[in-house]
């Protein structure tokens, strides 16, 4: 199974009151932001908040509750979660994967668009903007909206994002996906069945009486619990997916 993950508003969040008032003077809260566009918000101009954000994302998070404890155990159950954020506009990869590395945000490694499309599909995408979710539309099976402020006057009119409020509901959504995936994988296909009698070639092929019935090892699931595995957030190298 392989998850989409946006960092900022999703993983972690800035501490607007503070930046917002070190940047502009004025102290504005989460809930005063009433749209994604910060400088539609703020009325102030795009190359002043992409400062803002140029010099506020070296800086260590606010962490959202539940973030990295989930998507460690995702993770260890053979997951692959892949970072997908803005903040490639203000670092490069390598300066982005060192990032995640300090601050102990577990993944697998980072999206990479080309020409600005994804040339592999996901099975989720978590993300806190609308339009984000949206652009990768056909690629990944479910979008999960992360309610923030910014987003709840998204009308959602096409119907296919999922919103939800927490890390908990986040980890509920994708656990049941999860095991469905892996008692389908585990369950072997029964032969079809025919009415016709089939004749034997080979009298050798038919069981003896006292022979005991052999049984088919179920098929081992894709993904299995990895005790004392290494859940410290390490980064291989980040490749375009």
């Amino acid at each position: 199974m392989k998850i989409l993950c946006d960092i900022d508003g999703v993983v972690c969040s800035y501490d607007f009151p503070a930046i917002t008032k070190e940047f502009f003077g004025k102290a504005v809260s989460n809930e005063d932001i009433y749209a994604y566009s910060i400088e539609d918000v703020l009325g102030v101009s795009r190359q002043s908040v992409n400062h803002m954000f140029l010099e506020a994302c070296q800086r260590r998070p606010v962490m959202i509750d539940g973030a990295r404890r989930v998507l460690r155990e995702f993770i260890l159950h053979g997951m692959e979660v892949y970072i997908y954020t803005n903040r490639l506009n203000f670092m490069t990869v390598g300066g982005l994967a060192s990032w995640l590395k300090k601050c102990l945000i577990p993944c697998t490694g980072i999206a990479i668009l080309e020409s600005n499309r994804l040339t592999e599909t996901f099975d989720f995408h978590i993300d806190d903007s609308p339009a984000k979710l949206m652009d990768l539309n056909g690629k990944v099976r479910r979008k999960l909206l992360f309610d923030q402020p910014w987003n709840r006057r998204c009308m959602n009119i096409t119907g296919k994002m999922e919103r939800v409020y927490s890390w908990e509901e986040v980890r509920g959504i994708i656990k049941e996906e999860f095991d469905r995936e892996l008692r389908e994988a585990s369950t072997p296909a029964l032969p079809a069945r025919t009415s016709e009698v089939q004749p034997v070639d080979n009298p050798r092929d038919e069981p003896a009486l006292d022979e005991k019935p052999r049984l088919r090892r179920a098929r081992r699931p894709p993904w299995e619990f990895q005790e004392g595995s290494d859940d410290s957030g390490a980064l291989p190298t980040p490749q375009p997916v």
